[in-house]
């Protein structure tokens, strides 16, 4: 069924693939800007706009105006359109036990998204995309940097994380079968990631290998303070609409490689 659509959040990384995507099976896409004054009736609405994902969006206030009052801005504005679907995005950080000012901003959304659904009984769910990567992510990401430094020969330091890395063409996929199935999953946290926790190390292991070279490495501690061994995806929600990812990390990677 080819459905109206509405994103907020469209130029991102995420959204971008999510847009391309619903254009080429045939929907009505329609993104919002940052500044919107009203919105139409709609089927579908993906709301990817958010604030303090990158290293360098630090100013709560604008965390708070983009991941709690934006949200409540578009469910608002758009609680008497008989829409089909709501899907708010929000992150895997949500999960983790060290909290910072984004995962805390977007958990509220989590606990927003669900009080709104138990007054109004609307098809609103939440996604958490795990560690998303693929073409034109920030080039400052570890996956883009990394094949920067194989390609140009320069020096990588490497911390001992551990993600679930998941292409972006699987997120979109998977948030697009969540969306057909909003009605029964309406108030839903819905984990989309491979469920497999791969090391920074993984990541430059399979890079040595196509490259053909050990490349300058160097081993540093701990960078970030929410870093963890455990953060992988619980994806028993998803797995159980029929979704599963198509892209492992040995391939994706070799994708980008040639991309880049």
């Amino acid at each position: 069924m080819k459905e109206k659509v509405l994103v907020s959040g469209a130029s991102g990384f995420i959204g971008s693939h999510l847009v391309k995507r619903l254009i080429q099976s045939g929907h009505s896409v329609q993104t919002l800007p940052r500044d919107w004054k009203e919105i139409s009736n709609f089927d579908w609405l993906f709301n990817l706009g958010a604030y303090g994902n990158k290293y360098n969006q630090n100013n709560v206030k604008e965390m708070i105006g983009a991941n709690i009052l934006g949200l409540w801005k578009l469910l608002e504005a758009s609680k008497d359109i008989p829409y089909r679907a709501f899907i708010n995005f929000s992150s895997s950080s949500t999960l983790l036990d060290y909290e910072t000012f984004y995962s805390a901003t977007k958990g509220s959304g989590e606990r927003l998204v669900k009080a709104f659904v138990n007054k109004y009984d609307k098809p609103v769910v939440t996604v958490r995309p795990y560690s998303v990567y693929g073409p034109n992510d920030d080039p400052k990401h570890f996956i883009p940097t990394a094949i920067k430094a194989f390609k140009e020969d320069l020096e990588l330091k490497v911390a001992p994380g551990e993600h679930d890395w998941i292409h972006v063409s699987d997120i979109v996929l998977g948030v697009i079968k969540v969306s057909e199935n909003a009605k029964k999953l309406k108030g839903e946290c819905v984990n989309i990631g491979t469920g497999l926790s791969q090391s920074n190390y993984a990541v430059i292991s399979i890079l040595q290998d196509l490259f053909q070279k050990h490349g300058k490495i160097k081993r540093v501690g701990q960078m970030r303070k929410y870093d963890t061994r455990d953060w992988v995806s619980d994806n028993t929600i998803i797995k159980s609409l029929g979704w599963k990812p198509e892209i492992d990390l040995e391939e994706g990677l070799e994708r980008l490689v040639y991309e880049y």
